[in-house]
């Protein structure tokens, strides 16, 4: 017996370990829903009041309470019961209308992705499920205290209490509940809850030697050109629907891969928006032959099951994900109708803090290899240039005629070109230098513009000085 479970084990650790980055992402769609823990959460209260009742029912050590105490109180609970329902319900309906109309408020400010990172907060959800179980647990009462037989035999005492003391902590949790929901609309949290979520991902797909890989383990080659020995074109994977590419599930890839010694080369990185047949990615062989069997066609065929496709974007494997979602918290803030540059700079402060790490990590567009160390897929993830770019240009286009702000991010990138660690971030760092640059010469001369040239001029001098 003892060999069959650990059978079972250890095959459900292969399956796990194999499958990690596809149950991760799994587990990011549930988590991001907002009905998930609150559901969890309410099963675990009434598993506990019905667990007391069971206690209750199996030991005596509260008869004599119950009989000196409750035996004649049976009719009075039912009205506490009723009452009590009633009551969770107008909180639980209370938290609701609080949440849809803070919301409303807010997201015309900051957009509709407000929206769906309070949903995605674990907080949020915490707290719809403690008020939805407080309102099962009053529901429980009343069903218990209606049952005459069970009630009369076994009065549930220490349920009751339990459940009457829950529900009337809801009070206390219900103040904190509106804090939150406060603060969850300020532009300052939704900002610093969007970064906190990129610094998570990025130490979570970018190991400490700067390579980015769904692989779990060193599996993948510092990249170049695709290597020349795969010169043989042997087809493509095309978009099954419209919509974003969500994940990529590699496993499999590779191993399909590796059965025909062929090379993946994607046309578009994960995160980016794709039309229904357009071309993924291309195939190269380095034997044409292999190409033309109708197996080798077929195998290939199925890899376009493995490149999720959705209706939005998601964090799972793209790194570009908050970073855009700060952008665009930015851009807001920059709108004629809202004119707010203070949310813009502490954008930018999240955005410089973010490529920091990435800077620091030395991060890298890799091939992701075989387990025989041989390249096998490239081009899946965008490049340090494009989070840069992605990171700051659309704040800088944006920002066309707002010197303080230019000024800011000239600021913010003499400080990241002091954190470059090779030439090729400390040209990034200067190339974003020049797009300011260029936004002056397009501007008339005055003296604002006189100063952001020579602030230009001090950040070039800066970068090359710290080479």
């Amino acid at each position: 017996m003892r060999g069959y479970f650990r059978i079972m084990l250890n095959s459900l650790k292969n399956f796990v370990k194999s499958n990690i980055q596809k149950i991760r992402s799994i587990w990011f769609v549930i988590t991001g829903q907002l009905w998930f823990t609150p559901l969890l959460i309410c099963f675990i209260t009434l598993a506990i009041l019905l667990g007391l009742t069971y206690l209750e029912y199996s030991q005596s050590f509260l008869d004599d309470i119950k009989q000196n105490v409750l035996e004649t109180r049976l009719n009075n609970s039912k009205d506490i019961a009723v009452a009590l329902m009633s009551s969770m319900l107008t909180v639980a309906t209370l938290v609701v209308s609080i949440t849809i109309v803070a919301l409303s408020l807010a997201s015309s400010q900051m957009g509709p992705r407000l929206i769906k990172a309070f949903i995605a907060n674990e907080k949020t959800q915490i707290y719809f499920g403690l008020f939805f179980s407080a309102s099962a647990s009053a529901f429980y009462l009343v069903f218990l205290t209606h049952w005459e037989g069970f009630a009369r035999a076994h009065f549930p005492l220490l349920t009751i209490l339990t459940a009457m003391t829950y529900c009337f902590s809801m009070l206390f949790v219900l103040m904190f509940f509106v804090n939150h929901v406060a603060r969850s609309c300020m532009t300052d949290t939704m900002i610093e809850n969007v970064s906190q979520r990129l610094i998570v991902d990025i130490k979570r797909l970018v190991t400490n030697q700067g390579y980015l890989t769904g692989l779990e383990g060193e599996r993948v080659k510092e990249a170049a050109d695709r290597p020349k020995r795969f010169k043989y074109d042997a087809g493509d994977i095309k978009a099954r629907k419209t919509g974003y590419i969500q994940f990529i599930d590699f496993n499999p890839i590779l191993k399909t891969l590796d059965k025909y010694d062929a090379f993946l080369e994607f046309r578009f990185p994960i995160g980016e928006h794709v039309l229904q047949d357009q071309i993924l990615a291309d195939i190269y062989v380095e034997k044409k032959k292999i190409s033309e069997t109708e197996e080798f066609k077929d195998d290939i065929d199925t890899l376009k099951k493995k490149i999720d496709i959705g209706d939005a974007p998601m964090r799972t494997q793209d790194l570009g994900y908050s970073i855009r979602h700060l952008s665009e918290i930015a851009m807001r803030a920059l709108s004629p109708g809202i004119n707010d540059p203070i949310t813009a700079t502490k954008v930018v402060n999240e955005q410089i803090d973010a490529l920091s790490l990435l800077f620091k990590k030395d991060y890298r567009l890799d091939f992701i290899v075989d387990d025989n160390n041989v390249p096998r897929i490239g081009g899946n993830a965008r490049s340090l240039r494009d989070l840069v770019g992605m990171s700051l240009n659309q704040i800088r286009e944006a920002s066309f005629t707002r010197h303080d702000l230019n000024l800011y991010i000239l600021k913010k990138l003499r400080q990241l070109s002091e954190l470059a660690i090779n030439d090729r971030q400390r040209d990034m760092v200067e190339e974003q230098i020049g797009y300011i640059e260029e936004t002056i010469a397009l501007q008339q001369t005055d003296s604002a513009s006189k100063i952001l040239k020579d602030e230009v001029k001090k950040s070039r001098q800066f970068a090359k000085s710290v080479r």
